[in-house]
C-alpha cells in the first residue's frame, strides 16, 4: 500500500492565484491538488471545502477558467496540495484526489463522491500558511479533511485520524 504526504499551503484568494503569488516554491505550480473552500451562493453557516482538485498545468491556468469555481461566491480560499515525492504522475495525484473527494464528499464534486477509489493507499495532511510556516490555527473547515485518511479497498473501509500531534525533541 503506497502512502503519500501532502503539504497544503494556503489559504490564498482568488488575486493571489491570479498574480502567480507563489513566493519561489516552485512546486506550488504544477502537478498539484487543490482544495477550494468558501460558501455558496444562498449557503449559511460555516465554510465548507467545496472542490478538490488536481492540476498539471499549473495552479494560474487551471483557474483561469475553472468550472466549478464561480460556484463559491463568499470567502474563496485555496489550498495547494503537493505531494512529497521527487517524481509525482498523474496516477497519484488522482488516487489521492479519488481519496479526498470520497471521504469529505464534497458538494461541487459530483462524480467521485459515489464510486470508491480503486487502490488502497494512505494519505497524510500537513498544513503551512502562505509563508512556508506550520499553519497553527486550522480553519474550522479543514476539520472536514483528517489529517490521515487509510483508504483498504479489499476491506472496503476508510480509516482516518482526525489531527497529528507534534513534538519537539531536543
Amino acid at each position: 500500500m503506497k502512502t503519500y504526504y501532502i503539504s497544503w499551503y494556503g489559504p490564498y484568494r482568488m488575486e493571489n492565484i491570479y498574480e502567480n503569488d507563489f513566493g519561489d516554491n516552485e512546486k506550488l505550480y504544477s502537478n498539484v491538488l487543490y482544495m477550494i473552500a468558501g460558501k455558496e451562493r444562498y449557503q449559511r453557516g460555516p465554510d465548507e471545502i467545496k472542490y478538490i482538485g488536481i492540476t498539471t498545468n499549473g495552479v494560474y491556468y487551471r483557474f483561469k477558467n475553472h468550472h466549478k469555481a464561480i460556484n463559491v461566491t463568499r470567502d474563496f480560499q485555496v489550498w495547494i496540495g503537493c505531494l512529497d515525492k521527487s517524481l509525482v504522475n498523474k496516477k497519484d495525484l488522482e488516487l489521492v484526489e479519488s481519496v479526498l473527494i470520497y471521504f469529505t464528499q464534497t458538494s461541487l464534486n459530483e462524480k467521485k463522491t459515489i464510486k470508491p477509489p480503486k487502490i488502497s493507499c494512505t494519505v497524510i495532511s500537513r498544513y503551512y500558511n502562505k509563508y512556508y510556516e506550520v499553519y497553527k490555527n486550522q480553519k474550522s473547515y479543514l476539520t472536514m479533511l483528517p489529517d490521515v485518511l487509510m483508504w483498504r479497498k479489499e476491506e472496503n473501509k476508510l480509516f482516518y485520524a482526525s489531527k497529528l500531534a507534534s513534538y519537539d525533541i531536543e
